[in-house]
């Protein structure tokens, strides 16, 4: 994952003598700051001059922006003449963090609000923080605003494949290329099926062959059968995925949508190997971080998904809403495909992971066979979330969430697929009133304030 730039930006008094008795309060302030950014990991820090006046406004957003920083935070721990920093402000183009420490010496929290007033009216996102960064519970808010910031700005610009279009008739297959431009900053790149199935015959014979071997050492188990999962439509699964792979990089896409269902699934070979290795850290050829990949070219999921993977740096999850136990009060999340293995065991050592999950014959009604990933979800503290769009407005469902442990001889419906039980705040009822989509995404560990911190950027209603 990409260090996170971030810019700091201290803003003064414009009067000389004033400015200039400020300085070391200023400066302390700044060096606070950066150290507890430094401790708390993830970020580089590009520092300004104290800005006193517009010349330096307008000269120090220009050369901080020149270095490419993804989030900035401007420090208050005085009084500052707010058109400085709205003048910062409106030239970086990215939301801002406006961060004050409570202090009784200084009106830090004048130079705060002066400043958001400016910033409210001339319609430029921010956050607001008074408080001591040197708290776990403000840095933790901060981090939060930059992961959020870096995100917003990673899409800017980026690309997303959308192979093989609308499955089955679902809305979210379909988005608006000008819509994501405008909102998103997001390229949609629209490639047919046939180029996976056209370049998975030309992959030589020696990649497909480290793949078999690999996929047989790594796995639990190939469960090979004479129809559904015979080597030959292993192999071809293999070539899938790899011309997927030469697709993503030839295309310089960032994440992907597959149809799959039902021409590839039904005449060619399922998907389901190609999105599970995708949306994984590693593969035998060396990837180091996930592809975040969408089964049913679920577009709006899997921005959905993008967005979890650049705030967290971590594989994102696409789970159907299966089932729920009324005896257990969870409920049963599974998906024929787009689960990677890292979620068996969250380990940065791939062997661990795949070592639990086997590649079992996909179910009948998928004729053109292959192999499903099969393993479950290791129990823990998720974030579930759901771009969706109600009369062509954007919303985002987010929520907690606990997956738990499976209970002994506990029977999975389909069992070949992967599976989650998950305990979720709300009740069904509740869930199917809110939730407009057939998918929801999951990523391990907390990071609701950064999805809601997002939502503000892009002006989406938050649904909980």
């Amino acid at each position: 994952m990409k260090v996170i730039k971030v810019g700091l930006f201290s803003f003064s008094d414009g009067r000389l003598p004033v400015h200039e008795s400020l300085v070391p309060v200023i400066e302390k302030e700044a060096a606070k700051i950066i150290s507890c950014l430094m401790k708390a990991g993830e970020v580089t820090i590009v520092k300004s001059n104290i800005i006193n006046s517009p010349t330096l406004a307008r000269e120090e957003a220009k050369r901080l922006s020149a270095q490419d920083i993804d989030a900035a935070i401007f420090n208050f721990p005085v009084f500052a003449f707010p058109n400085f920093a709205t003048i910062t402000a409106n030239l970086l183009r990215i939301p801002v963090l406006l961060l004050a420490p409570r202090s009784d010496a200084f009106p830090s929290v004048n130079g705060l609000l002066c400043t958001a007033t400016n910033l409210a009216q001339v319609g430029i996102k921010h956050a607001r923080v008074w408080d001591d960064i040197g708290k776990k519970e403000v840095l933790d808010k901060v981090m939060a605003f930059v992961r959020a910031s870096f995100t917003l700005n990673q899409l800017k610009g980026s690309s997303y494949g959308l192979i093989g279009g609308r499955s089955m008739g679902l809305f979210a297959g379909a988005v608006s290329i000008p819509g994501w431009q405008r909102t998103f900053g997001v390229d949609v790149n629209h490639i047919d099926e046939y180029e996976i199935v056209r370049r998975a015959g030309l992959i030589g014979k020696d990649r497909v062959e480290t793949g078999f071997a690999w996929l047989k050492k790594t796995v639990k188990q190939i469960c090979f059968d004479k129809d559904q999962l015979t080597p030959e439509k292993l192999e071809l699964q293999i070539r899938s995925y790899l011309a997927a792979k030469d697709i993503i990089k030839d295309y310089c896409l960032d994440f992907v949508g597959i149809k799959c269902h039902y021409e590839m699934s039904e005449y060619f070979v399922t998907q389901c190997l190609t999105i599970s290795l995708l949306n994984d850290m590693t593969d035998w050829e060396g990837r180091g971080e996930p592809i975040v990949a969408a089964c049913e070219a679920d577009s709006d999921g899997a921005l959905t998904m993008q967005m979890m993977k650049l705030l967290s740096g971590k594989p994102a999850a696409l789970l159907d809403l299966r089932h729920y136990d009324e005896k257990s009060k969870l409920f049963v999340l599974v998906n024929c495909g787009a689960s990677a293995p890292w979620f068996v065991e969250r380990s940065a050592n791939a062997c661990n992971n795949f070592s639990k999950a086997s590649l079992q014959p996909a179910i009948k009604k998928y004729k053109g066979g292959g192999a499903h990933v099969e393993f479950n979800y290791k129990a823990g503290k998720y974030t579930a979330a759901r771009l969706f769009r109600e009369k062509d407005r954007y919303k985002m469902l987010i929520s907690p969430v606990e997956f738990k442990d499976f209970p002994k001889g506990y029977k999975k419906n389909p069992p070949v697929w992967p599976c989650a039980l998950a305990k979720l705040p709300v009740s069904p009822d509740d869930l199917i009133d809110k939730l407009s989509a057939n998918h929801l995404h999951f990523v391990f560990g907390d990071y609701i304030r950064e999805l809601e911190y997002l939502c503000n950027f892009y002006n989406i209603e938050v649904v909980k």
